[in-house]
């Protein structure tokens, strides 16, 4: 696990090593064991590196090929490396090698298979750049699912891309005019989406893709991305011990490393089943969990509970609303783009924990998009069958009714325990006005949907086509949320205190067999994830896991009318981007309303706050 930034078709018109010193710099979190510095005429690679495989000097970067021709700076694990080396040496004779370093795998790969049929063949979380000295061209690519993040900027004046934006911040060549399109993602949704960055001038190699630039600028991006084979497994058991075989494998492939590995271990189902093949393949291990005390918000118990059952070395930590508080300010530092899901307190808290005693952990992140896990889907399909059975012009004329929402929670908490009643029925309302169940889920998610923010939708792979709605929803999440909002999450949370985190439900293998799985494969009785909890009440006794979730999270609506109501409405009042979006009189009103108790802004005013921290930081 690592960093890397560099340059391509720029001629330095000051030392390349003092640019790229100062893009590493800003990467050193990721990689801070060693840096490393490549460059000629017109291409420059600095590597940031933190040694997971191969510790000796063997596996430092920038890697240069033995033939001379290519050289490499490489962020991730390819955990598949050793078969590769064992198909590199059917195919070729006297391959030799210096160490036993993954990015050595890919170099001698590169050179003798070619670099689109390496990527097709590689399992593992990574981004990376290739150069190729014959050629003059310059190859990006990134992993299938988009763990690990690649950053771009190519204009007239030259090729820049990094492991992250504030690395790119240093290069002389960056542009910092602001994208209006992604601060109305933030402003949505929470997140930018993938397909973009925050600043106009920057992109991201989309996951599962690679680019090819030459030395006229031009640019070619492709996948490399084999659709998988279809299995003919009909009856349920024998999809069962085949998903079984699968994780398994996945488990012991991310296990290897020459430094000490743990996991997370929440409580829910898919850090359970992970910590159960980690307990099947290693036996002693060390599993780390946050508690809270603010009841909704804690797992820490049943976490506890289960690294009893497994005997594993359970590491625990309890933290209060100041404690979490801290952390608000340190948000846009850690994440170079505005990013406002609240989890990223507890995740980056956990990472801290567990960086303490292990350099790497396996994470149980993926279940929910693959195996149809987050309640959601169900409750949208529900209601968008009820919704879509009144005919249009009816439900658009209910959808225009003006609602005096405020009364509205005031009475529901008076008389019904419910103090969102108002707000509730204005969504409802809202969501009858769908043309379409794309348009419903939009709505269904958008935080600033009572307000006409400019802006296009990103969004991609929301295809509904056929009624299987379940799948569409997974499809456009796996496409979007997990790229986006997960995996942008877990990644820079870990990588802020240089911990690796591996994911092993992102395996291609599991995730192809996921494809296949019928609706009724995937939600049962209780709920999602029907195959997945079936697998783990085979490992684990179902009164240790058979409970309602309470989530990772922690209380952002409480924080912002007390502990957070003065700063929220200080930084949100006097930001200069918002005013682009909203009149100022509804940001007092917003911020007013929810201090209150009359309305529930809290995902809004978090998005808010987030984006405005991210402009004082870097502005």
């Amino acid at each position: 696990m690592c960093g890397f930034s560099g340059y391509f078709n720029w001629t330095a018109t000051k030392s390349p090593t003092e640019v790229l010193t100062k893009m590493g710099k800003m990467i050193q979190h990721r990689g801070p064991d060693a840096r490393g510095i490549w460059f000629d005429q017109f291409v420059g690679l600095v590597h940031q590196r933190l040694a997971i495989v191969e510790l000796s000097d063997a596996g430092a970067q920038p890697m240069v090929s033995q033939s001379q021709r290519f050289v490499l700076a490489f962020n991730g694990e390819i955990y598949n490396h050793l078969e590769l080396r064992h198909l590199l040496a059917s195919r070729a004779k006297n391959v030799s090698w210096r160490g036993h370093s993954d990015t050595e795998t890919l170099l001698s790969c590169f050179e003798l298979l070619g670099f689109k049929e390496t990527l097709s063949a590689a399992r593992g979380m990574f981004s990376l750049a290739l150069y190729d000295r014959l050629e003059k061209q310059v190859y990006l690519a990134r992993d299938r699912v988009g763990e690990k993040p690649l950053y771009y900027s190519n204009s007239d004046k030259g090729l820049i891309f990094s492991s992250e934006l504030k690395s790119l911040k240093q290069h002389p060549i960056f542009n910092d005019g602001i994208n209006a399109d992604a601060i109305s993602d933030l402003l949505r949704f929470g997140f930018v989406n993938d397909c973009r960055s925050i600043y106009h001038s920057v992109n991201k190699v989309e996951p599962g893709n690679y680019m090819l630039i030459n030395s006229s600028g031009s640019t070619k991006q492709e996948s490399y991305v084999h659709l998988g084979v279809e299995l003919n497994l009909h009856d349920y058991g024998s999809k069962l011990s085949f998903l079984d075989g699968l994780i398994s494998k996945s488990v012991s492939e991310q296990l290897q490393a020459d430094v000490e590995v743990g996991a997370f271990l929440s409580g829910g189902v898919d850090s359970t089943l992970i910590c159960s093949y980690i307990n099947e393949v290693k036996g002693n291990f060390k599993t780390f969990s946050i508690g809270f005390n603010e009841d909704g918000y804690n797992e820490a118990q049943h976490a506890k509970q289960l690294a009893h059952y497994f005997g594993s070395e359970h590491h625990e930590l309890y933290v209060s609303s100041h404690d979490t508080l801290k952390l608000v300010e340190e948000l846009p530092k850690i994440y170079c783009e505005p990013f406002s899901d609240p989890s990223a307190i507890p995740t980056i808290l956990l990472s801290r924990l567990a960086k303490e005693h292990v350099t790497v952990a396996l994470s149980g992140d993926g279940g929910d998009e693959l195996f149809g896990g987050y309640s959601r889907y169900q409750n949208s399909i529900k209601m968008w069958k009820n919704i879509s059975s009144i005919p249009l012009f009816a439900r658009g004329n209910l959808a225009d009714i003006d609602l005096p929402i405020s009364l509205l929670n005031t009475l529901g908490k008076s008389f019904l325990q419910n103090r969102l009643l108002g707000d509730k029925l204005s969504k409802g309302l809202n969501l009858l006005g769908a043309k379409s169940f794309e348009e419903y889920y939009f709505i269904l998610r958008n935080h600033a949907r009572e307000f006409n923010i400019k802006g296009e939708n990103s969004e991609r792979n929301f295809s509904s086509s056929n009624d299987n709605w379940l799948r569409c929803l997974m499809n456009h999440d796996f496409h979007n949320y997990l790229p986006s909002d997960i995996l942008v999450k877990v990644d820079r949370a870990a990588m802020s205190t240089s911990l690796e985190t591996r994911i092993p439900l992102l395996d291609p293998r599991v995730i192809n067999f996921s494809k296949t799985l019928d609706n009724t494969d995937l939600i049962g009785t209780f709920g999602g994830k029907h195959i997945l909890r079936d697998l783990l009440y085979s490992r684990v006794p179902r009164e240790l896991v058979d409970r309602p979730k309470k989530g990772f999270s922690v209380p952002i609506s409480r924080w912002l009318q007390h502990e957070l109501s003065e700063y929220s409405k200080a930084i949100i009042m006097d930001s200069p981007l918002l005013i682009e979006f909203f009149d100022k009189n509804n940001l007092e009103q917003i911020h007013s309303e929810h201090q209150s108790g009359k309305r529930d802004w809290s995902f809004l005013i978090w998005n808010m706050i987030n984006l405005s921290m991210w402009y004082e930081y870097n502005k």
